[in-house]
């Protein structure tokens, strides 16, 4: 049938059959998270939930409590030290997130400052992973700068057998110590481990952790985090968030941590520490 136009109707053309030897796109590793015990509150002193990423389980503790942050970093210590066989470093990832600090949250409600991730905000929680298996969450409340004086986590991180790995830990690191004094002595960037293990040609800029994870950890495929995780406040007062929106900041805080820590295992089983690492 022609059309009243005059115009010609274009085929549609059929998208090409794809190849029975070209492999199938992996779908992304499911990433959830359930409290241990369903009654337990978020809002109390601290939880314990299990993560989950593909077949792996993690027990996560979440607390903005000092001393049950303490007990948890000197018991894992502990139980980990105990169970390594080899006397290499000790491998700990550490996790940073910004909130709005209590000044600014006080005296003014609009600005560039109350975005969480304006640079003259502190960190005000950081998630840590202890031999692959225990995950930290600790939520500071923002009163004061001296966010994470946490005896045992000073005497950790200031450890020069202790290798702190994160993304951007050297920035973090200088953070930390200009905002509370918390020195890491040997912090070491994820780049640097990839770089050393795969080549530095398996590394772009522009590439973040969810992507990174895919160069050691095969099968592993992770989303991005959403923008609401990216811009939240993480300070442990926001009562406006709701329980599932706390649910998910603790999955991904938790997951970045673990994910982290697998990715350094991963690159100094293979090719050891680059002799750069420790530099700071």
């Amino acid at each position: 049938m022609k059309p009243k136009d005059g115009k010609k109707y274009r085929k549609k053309e059929k998208p090409a059959p794809r190849r029975s030897n070209e492999p199938k796109e992996k779908s992304p590793t499911e990433v959830t998270i359930e409290k241990d015990d369903p009654n337990v509150d978020l809002n109390e002193w601290y939880s314990v939930l299990i993560l989950h990423v593909g077949s792996h389980l993690i027990e996560v503790t979440s607390t903005s409590d000092e001393s049950r942050a303490a007990t948890w970093i000197t018991e894992t210590l502990q139980e980990q030290r105990r169970l390594r066989r080899c006397g290499g470093p000790l491998v700990v990832s550490l996790c940073a997130f910004k909130g709005v600090s209590y000044s600014n949250r006080s005296w003014s409600s609009k600005g560039p400052k109350c975005h969480p991730n304006h640079p003259s905000n502190p960190y005000l929680a950081i998630s840590i992973c202890l031999g692959g298996s225990h995950v930290l969450l600790y939520r500071h409340h923002g009163y004061d700068g001296n966010s994470f004086s946490i005896k045992p986590l000073e005497h950790l991180v200031d450890d020069k057998k202790v290798v702190v790995v994160g993304m951007p830990i050297k920035e973090i690191a200088k953070k930390l110590q200009d905002q509370c004094r918390l020195r890491i002595k040997c912090p070491v960037d994820l780049r640097l481990l990839i770089a050393g293990a795969y080549g530095k040609d398996s590394l772009r800029d522009d590439l973040v952790l969810e992507e990174m994870a895919s160069i050691p950890l095969e099968g592993i495929r992770l989303e991005k985090k959403p923008a609401r995780v990216l811009e939240a406040d993480w300070s442990s007062d926001n009562y406006n968030i709701h329980e599932e929106q706390e649910m998910e900041l603790i999955k991904y805080a938790a997951r970045d941590a673990f994910i982290s820590y697998e990715i350094a295992a991963m690159c100094i089983q293979k090719t050891g520490l680059p002799s750069e690492a420790c530099s700071y």
